[in-house]
């Protein structure tokens, strides 16, 4: 099944939209999988991540994500979707967050990256 990376409340309502729910519906249809928007939920009251070293994006993205529906991603194969990875720790934790609640592989599809050498 296919997962976007949820968007902090706040700054959905000031974007209008999820980017990786516009990437993850496309890739959705091109792999004939459903899209659930349900299962993986986004925490409040974390700082953004723009700006932050390596570490800090890690201890920053920490407990940000939750598993909401276990039932629906119970030894299933999950494509986490995201628009842009910079240092994978958002990635990560969504990876972790899945794993832990049951699903049974993880991987991820991103549509920009920054360079293997690039970020504090």
């Amino acid at each position: 099944m296919v997962v976007p990376v949820p968007l902090d409340r706040s700054r959905l309502r000031k974007r209008g939209f999820n980017q990786a729910v516009v990437l993850a519906r496309e890739v959705s249809l091109i792999l004939a999988r459903p899209m659930l928007l349900d299962v993986l939920i986004r925490r409040e009251g974390k700082r953004s991540q723009a700006g932050l070293t390596r570490k800090e994006r890690r201890r920053n993205v920490r407990g940000s994500f939750a598993v909401n529906r276990h039932d629906r991603i119970r030894d299933r194969r999950i494509l986490i979707v995201d628009d842009v990875l910079t240092t994978g720790a958002t990635a990560n934790e969504c990876a972790r967050v899945l794993k832990g609640g049951g699903a049974g592989e993880v991987r991820l599809l991103a549509l920009a990256g920054a360079q293997p050498d690039a970020g504090p």
